[in-house]
């Protein structure tokens, strides 16, 4: 992907958090404490190591809760303090999904009679065996595939 790409969702992110700096007093603070080559070095790894959107949203929102009240940090530290622990390897999440879909038979039959429950059902044993970890996104997207 261009540079250009990841500048353009950098400017993106910067809108996504634009709302919650209106009521802050600090605003301007933020804004001139933005590092654009920060901020387009953390979309660029987010893209790379297919960080979930929900990780990219913490990150993000700490980032704007952090620098209204302190000096400058920067995404690189705040990924390096608090890496992304959600698992979102296809690999991982295929042999965690196979597991579960063995072990019940009758969520799949439900699920294909059109009860959305099963599903459901189905994401918390997958949540269950991945100890939290696995995005649910990936893992719903897994789960019909191998069900129909």
């Amino acid at each position: 992907m261009t540079p250009e790409f990841h500048q353009l969702l950098a400017k993106i992110l910067i809108q996504l958090v634009s709302p919650v700096l209106k009521e802050s007093p600090r605003q301007t603070f933020y804004y001139a404490c933005i590092e654009y080559h920060d901020l387009n070095w953390f979309t660029r790894e987010a893209i790379t190591n297919a960080y979930p959107w929900s990780y990219v949203k913490k990150i993000v929102d700490m980032h704007v809760d952090l620098n209204q009240y302190y000096p400058c940090i920067t995404y690189k530290e705040l990924v390096s303090v608090y890496p992304c622990d959600t698992l979102s390897d296809d690999d991982a999440l295929n042999i965690i999904c196979d597991k579960v879909l063995k072990d019940n038979p009758k969520s799949i039959i439900d699920y294909n009679k059109g009860k959305l429950n099963a599903l459901n059902h189905l994401k918390g044993q997958v949540m269950k065996e991945s100890k939290g970890k696995a995005d649910i996104q990936k893992v719903e997207l897994l789960l019909k595939s191998k069900m129909i």
